[in-house]
């Protein structure tokens, strides 16, 4: 038995040589058509029609033959290339699915989206019995088809909707967010009826028990799928990444998770793009991932695989076909009912139901009948599975690139005249605003830790209670870690596990690593996917000890990432940062320390933007000069306008500049008289040969303050 065939000479060269021009010529066609305002998908389908027997190969043979379009080993290496291809874009399809989005937008999405389908599907399914016979497979059961036909009209194109409403700036309005969550249940109503519809052309008898039991067989199977990738997914990836730490092994953890899931997918006769669709789906709530990695995905996709997934289903369209009257009819009435039953569907859920204007309601059913991408898939399924012959298949593509041609400058001329409330305005600031700080999107927190005889549990109780409050309004990974001598694991794994208690979410990792040099070892740590770094660092008794200790020092010099230097009192167990100070001076690191304030704070606690002008204080008059008036006026502007981005994000903020000779001094008195509870700085750590150092004026506070410091460095 032989296990692995060869390939024959002529089918490998023949497969390299149409990966080759398809590949190029599918990229070009697709960055003209995007340069036109168009979906790069429409150029793709192009090249493909271009190169198959619509056009070139039709007319000069020579083509075909050149590309060996007849060869079968060589058109089942380019099938298998286009399979993978699909997979590929339903497991991004996957990841934009945003579950939080539908949830916040349910009502109006679902009226969109179950009207959209219902009337699409219901104008497909009627639409479809007048398919010409001769254009059909006898041994395909009409009622099959028209449930398939059906499902391929009730998809819509995400990516090119997604396109237009970033492109118009409406991708985060309350139109914008709930037209991607229409469009997101679409498409899984869609894969639910065209897994049935796959399901019932196996032969199953067509009865209403029969249909309901496969319904609920599908059904039952993708939610078993995505409750296994849920389990599964958190534990997998976060072994990986705390573990090994390598950007190339989530990656392959990805991908082999990806074909695991289409494997079972196929092997339950559901398809394996519904599998990595599931996958994607589940993957896109993992908060683990970066996104760095998930545009890794997306850029070999969009690269690769989806100009040749695109360019082979242009090669089995055939347009010379639509010389025949009936077939050209009956392609033109596809159009119509793809945009007419969307349109109707969806503006009378948004309007009856999601009780939206005349203008926003179009706009759903405008945006939601483009079919792109999306159709074309469900469409190639089809013609592989035999559901459909090539002549309905070229009637599909052909709906998918005129619908994806029309839609966007009908939704771009009806968009730009639906205005926002005063409501949405506030929360796109609101969000505008979460967006620009780096502290509140966080997803992994490395905290190290050490038991030593400076640091006590008091102490740790300080950060902990600083990084519960960080975490309370926002969900990130915490790696508490440890560096213990050789033979001496167990006294790391003890000591995490006597402060795990002191933290109240449940996403904390405990990792202990053996290390002749902690500082080294840590060091290492940040540069395994972390956001920020948060070390807690009591001042050292000495004063030429260094500002913390020399370990310490090393490791704020050294680190890859943002550092929180938390440098804690022992305070005591009613403390709460609830009173935070922050000092200003006009640059970034002060605006940065004041964002990690608004992270911090709650509703019920006050944020003081403090900001000192420099006064001499050799004479009275000076601060009633016009000069001294004008720099106050300045000042006081500055501290306002930064504690206004508080107030936006619903955070108790004020403003506060005073006048003094002495800024630290100045500080420490404005703490004392009003309780502040914690004081936060901004630093840019400047490296020397020999220490730390981060100023004067941060290592006077540090060292004088009776609460609690913060200082935060951007690494």
């Amino acid at each position: 038995m032989e296990f692995l065939p060869g390939i024959s000479h002529s089918a490998l060269f023949g497969f390299l040589v149409q990966i080759s021009v398809l590949l190029l010529l599918s990229r070009l066609l697709g960055e003209i058509a995007v340069r036109n305002g168009h979906s790069s998908v429409i150029g793709e389908l192009f090249a493909g029609i271009l190169l198959g027997p619509s056009l070139l190969s039709g007319f000069f043979p020579e083509i075909s033959v050149l590309l060996l379009l007849g060869e079968a080993e060589t058109g089942h290496l380019l099938e298998i290339v286009s399979i993978i291809g699909s997979m590929f874009l339903l497991l991004l399809t996957g990841l934009e699915i945003d579950t939080g989005l539908i949830k916040r937008h349910y009502k109006t999405a679902l009226a969109v989206s179950i009207l959209g389908v219902t009337f699409t599907f219901t104008g497909g399914f009627i639409l479809a019995g007048f398919i010409p016979e001769k254009f059909a497979d006898p041994k395909i059961s009409p009622v099959i088809l028209s449930m398939f036909f059906a499902t391929a009209m009730s998809v819509s194109a995400i990516p090119v909707l997604a396109k237009v409403l970033m492109d118009l700036g409406y991708m985060r309005r309350s139109t914008g967010q709930t037209m991607i969550a229409a469009a997101m249940s679409d498409d899984t109503i869609a894969w639910i009826l065209l897994a049935v519809t796959i399901s019932l052309s196996a032969g199953t008898t067509l009865t209403v028990g029969h249909v309901s039991l496969i319904a609920f067989k599908t059904i039952g199977v993708l939610i078993a799928m995505f409750l296994l990738g849920t389990l599964i997914s958190g534990p997998l990836f976060r072994f990986v990444i705390h573990k090994l730490g390598k950007q190339e092994m989530v990656l392959s953890l990805i991908l082999a998770l990806m074909f695991v899931f289409a494997s079972i997918g196929h092997g339950f006769h559901i398809e394996a793009v519904l599998g990595a669709f599931i996958f994607g789906i589940v993957l896109g709530r993992v908060s683990l991932i970066s996104a760095e990695t998930k545009e890794q995905i997306r850029t070999f996709t969009f690269a690769f695989f989806s100009p040749l997934f695109f360019a082979a289903a242009g090669l089995k369209v055939d347009m010379r076909n639509l010389a025949d009257p009936s077939l050209l009819l009956f392609t033109v009435l596809t159009v119509i009912v793809a945009v007419g039953a969307e349109v109707a569907g969806a503006f009378v859920g948004a309007r009856l139901i999601g009780k939206k204007s005349i203008l926003e309601s179009l706009s759903y059913g405008m945006g939601l009948s483009a079919k792109g991408a999306m159709q074309v898939i469900v469409a190639t399924i089809g013609y592989s599975e035999g559901i459909i012959t090539g002549d309905i298949f070229s009637v599909i593509v052909i709906t998918s690139i005129v619908t994806s041609m029309l839609a966007p400058p009908a939704l771009r001329e009806i968009l730009q005249r639906v205005k926002p409330d005063k409501e949405e305005v506030e929360r796109l600031r609101h969000e505008e605003l979460l967006r620009s700080n780096p502290f509140a999107n966080l997803t992994r927190v490395l905290l190290p830790v050490r038991k030593t005889e400076t640091i006590h549990h008091k102490t740790r109780v300080t950060e902990a209670k600083i990084i519960n409050r960080l975490q309370r309004n926002q969900k990130f990974s915490l790696g508490l870690f440890t560096v213990s001598p050789k033979g001496k694991r167990s006294e790391g794994n003890a000591y995490l596990n006597s402060i795990r208690d002191l933290f109240s979410f449940s996403d904390v990792e405990k990792k202990v690593v053996s290390s002749a040099s902690p500082a080294d070892a840590i060091v290492e740590e940040t540069g395994k996917h972390y956001d920020m770094l948060i070390i807690g660092a009591p001042l050292p008794e000495k004063k030429d000890a260094g500002i913390f200790s020399p370990n310490i020092d090393n490791i704020i010099r050294s680190a890859r990432i943002p550092t929180l230097i938390i440098s804690g009192r022992d305070m005591g167990p009613a403390w709460q940062p609830s009173r935070i100070l922050v000092p200003v001076n006009g640059t970034e690191a002060g605006r940065r320390a004041a964002r990690l304030a608004f992270a911090i704070a709650g509703k019920e606690d006050l944020v003081v933007i403090l900001n000192v002008l420099k006064s001499t204080g050799f004479s009275w008059m000076e601060k009633y000069s016009p000069e001294a008036r004008q720099k106050m006026q300045a000042h006081e502007a500055m501290v306002r306008e930064i504690a206004r981005e508080g107030v936006s994000l619903g955070i108790k903020s004020e403003g506060v500049v005073l006048s003094g000779s002495n800024t630290e001094s100045e500080v420490i008195a404005f703490a004392e008289k009003n309780g502040i509870d914690l004081i936060i700085l901004g630093s840019a750590v400047s490296t020397g040969s020999e220490r730390l150092f981060l100023g004067p004026r941060i290592e006077n506070i540090l060292a004088r303050a009776k609460c609690p410091v913060a200082v935060v460095n951007a690494g």
